[in-house]
């Protein structure tokens, strides 16, 4: 009898142990294949921005879409020497200069705030900039866009103005909407629409004007590049006469050199002002007439 109930008990532990083991490797086997089904699943990839569709915040006369990134800063010198008239003056450079120091801050990846100081009219100019939206590398988003604004003060001593004088005659505002495509590896193109207002002017009868903007860069060799720009403006309809006998478009073409912190950019513009809507309002200098100023921009990335 004890030989037979030792027999049972053997033959049952055995059997209980076979189904742990069966059960066992049942579940070793079902994570192995969870393993594998987890392993062959596709990466997730995320769609980037493209990058450097510009290698800095301003190109000639004008803002392009980039801006620094969050924490980065750029460092502004901006020059335009005088009229291009004889070679005794040597084309300008011994005459009369104009200049712009300013830094731009980057407080996120999208949003630009930056100050300037422009030496024609003591111009101090607050500004602010706001990627809207960035072209992605699958063209699922094929432009980036950016809005710009800036605000004004003319630092010029009060008996500029009329006897009715306050401080916010000083004031005038510029609203930019950029839009801008990679095309490819070696051409960027931008097109750009401003609104500016002069709370007051001078000799010009509309405190309001429209520009319309075109430029680009075409990559050549290394680091260098060609950039160009067209700048078109166009008053209110009922000024619109008087207006286009005042102001003049500008053409400008030079070359950027892209060191990877520094920007230099070369160039003949017939803009001689620095601040944009100073151009757009007051420009008299006719391209097509060899009326031109030789330019250099410094853009230093801190």
């Amino acid at each position: 009898m004890y030989i037979k109930m030792k027999k049972i008990t053997v033959i049952t532990i055995t059997f209980l142990l076979s189904l742990f083991n069966i059960s066992l490797f049942a579940q070793m086997d079902s994570t192995a294949k969870a393993d594998t089904t987890v392993q062959s699943l596709p990466e997730v990839t995320i769609d980037e921005p493209v990058r450097n569709t510009f290698s800095s915040s301003t190109i000639l006369d004008n803002q392009t879409v980039m801006s620094p990134l969050k924490g980065s800063k750029e460092l502004m010198i901006q020059h335009r020497f005088g009229d291009m008239k004889t070679i005794s003056d040597l084309f300008g450079i011994y005459g009369s200069s104009n200049i712009r120091v300013g830094m731009n801050y980057g407080i996120t990846d999208n949003i630009m705030i930056g100050f300037g100081t422009e030496s024609n009219h003591k111009m101090q100019e607050f500004i602010l900039k706001i990627a809207l939206l960035k072209q992605k590398k699958s063209n699922a988003i094929p432009i980036s866009v950016s809005y710009f604004a800036n605000t004004v003060i003319d630092g010029r001593d009060k008996s500029n103005w009329a006897l009715n004088y306050k401080f916010s005659s000083r004031l005038s505002f510029l609203h930019s909407i950029i839009v801008a495509r990679k095309c490819n590896k070696r051409l960027s193109l931008q097109g750009s629409a401003s609104f500016a207002h002069f709370n007051q002017v001078d000799s010009i009868k509309t405190n309001d004007i429209v520009a319309l903007t075109l430029n680009g860069k075409c990559k050549i060799v290394g680091p260098m590049s060609a950039i160009f720009e067209y700048d078109y403006t166009v008053a209110p309809v009922k000024t619109l006469k008087y207006y286009q006998e005042q102001s003049k478009p500008n053409a400008s073409i030079g070359f950027d050199i892209n060191t990877g912190t520094h920007n230099f950019q070369l160039f003949v513009a017939s803009y001689r002002s620095i601040i944009a809507q100073q151009n757009y309002m007051y420009n008299k200098n006719d391209f097509t007439k060899g009326k031109v100023f030789i330019g250099f921009n410094i853009i230093v990335r801190l």
